[in-house]
């Protein structure tokens, strides 16, 4: 039988991942794999990152990008098994939310 704590009980707070969250409409992942594909190399540039890019760019590890995609923060375009490609427009807006919109 499970013995119930005597002290409070810790609860994470899990936000709602992006995707789930209310607001403007979000592409679905088809559209956001479309883009990817059908860009050119200087679009692709611009518009997506590996996660060492994003790293780099956002100032955290690449363990952070990898978590925050996997959470559903940032979005992103996986190609084979391990190789992501962070949507820049979606990890700018994370940023600016993480920092209170500044």
């Amino acid at each position: 039988m499970a013995q119930e704590s005597s002290g409070p009980k810790l609860e994470r707070h899990r936000r709602r991942p992006a995707w789930a969250r209310t607001g403007p409409r979000r592409e679905s992942a088809e559209t956001l794999v479309e883009k990817f594909l059908h860009a050119s190399a200087q679009e692709r540039r611009k518009n997506f990152a590996d996660t060492a890019r994003a790293a780099e760019f956002a100032g955290v590890s690449r363990r952070t990008i990898q978590n925050w995609i996997q959470i559903g923060e940032v979005r992103a375009v996986r190609l084979g098994r391990k190789k992501y490609f962070v949507h820049l427009d979606s990890l700018v807006n994370w940023l600016k939310e993480l920092h209170g919109g500044h």
